[in-house]
């Protein structure tokens, strides 16, 4: 929703290993990555301006920087920028009928888990669909309480912490594979606590 401020945290992530990049030697990489990316990134770019499809600049700017590293700096370059570029992906929206599609099934299991954590309470609770039924209210999940924002956001935040305090491995893939599970067990509280004291 806010590509803007993926360019910005890309630019950081590019600053934190500008460091790595002038330790490189100048070096040129493969010219057949430097054509392919350079003519893909354009034919893309004419595309989007040609269809006002602006979405997809996204990803002429991801196949021009490849081009432009690998004529600097080679595989080593494109090596140590391929996270910061890489992220410029996570501007690019996702089609509308596929977002709502994930957007109705968070719906459907967040009133799943919170009527699990309201019985766990021993509240009686009712659950159809997207609504949650009490004997005094009725309350439904809406698209603003179905987590899609939570679990973007803490995924995204992981892979910056994850890059900040410079984990690998094992570590790094645990984290960012948990961040939208955790996202979507906080968002349940969250709704419980709505439906506990609306």
């Amino acid at each position: 929703n806010a590509p803007l401020v993926i360019v910005v945290l890309s630019l950081w992530l590019l600053y934190r290993r500008s460091n790595r990049l002038r330790a490189l030697p100048l070096q040129t990489g493969p010219g057949w990555l430097i054509l392919a990316s350079l003519f893909g990134g354009l034919a893309i770019f004419c595309w989007a301006v040609y269809t006002s499809a602006f979405d997809l600049q996204v990803f002429s700017l991801v196949l021009l920087a490849v081009a432009i590293v690998s004529g600097y700096w080679g595989w080593p370059g494109v090596r140590a920028v391929w996270l910061p570029v890489a992220f410029l992906l996570l501007a690019v929206p996702l089609p509308a009928p596929l977002l709502l599609s994930v957007i109705f099934k968070l719906q459907i299991w967040t009133a799943q888990y919170t009527g699990w954590m309201l019985d766990l309470l021993g509240l009686p609770a009712m659950v159809s669909g997207d609504q949650i039924l009490r004997t005094s209210r009725a309350f439904q999940v809406i698209e603003g309480c179905s987590g899609m924002r939570s679990i973007q956001i803490l995924t995204l935040l992981s892979v910056l912490l994850v890059d900040l305090f410079q984990r690998r491995g094992l570590h790094a893939g645990i984290l960012i594979v948990c961040a939208p599970f955790v996202a979507f067990a906080l968002n349940g509280l969250r709704v419980l606590t709505l439906i506990l004291n609306p």
